[in-house]
């Protein structure tokens, strides 16, 4: 009785062991398609937005530059500038700029 008590026990105990690493083994299995997935995501958003950039930069090079005026060139221009970093990480326009002028007629 006491044999059957101590192997119904031990069955147990290795029962459950392999059950929590199953678990484990899931939860990683899980975690890892997740990362997988998130990344293949973001490759192929960071692959549109360069298409759509080269896309735009194809456009502006193709608009007609002697019917522009020099102020419009500026503005057309301006997107493809890299901005300052002058301590903000927004993308917000600066309503004090040139760039901003052109677009209302006046500054802002």
């Amino acid at each position: 009785n006491y044999v059957q008590d101590l192997f119904h026990e031990e069955t147990h105990h290795m029962l459950h062991r392999a059950h929590l690493e199953n678990e484990l083994l899931f939860i990683l299995y899980l975690l890892t398609v997740t990362c997988l997935w998130y990344g293949v995501l973001f490759r192929s958003v960071s692959n549109s937005a360069d298409k759509e950039l080269n896309r735009a930069r194809d456009f502006v090079t193709r608009i007609p530059l002697q019917v522009m005026t020099a102020r419009e060139m500026t503005s057309i221009g301006a997107i493809f500038v890299e901005p300052e970093k002058n301590g903000r990480d927004d993308d917000c326009v600066d309503r004090n700029s040139s760039a901003a002028s052109d677009y209302t007629g006046s500054a802002v």
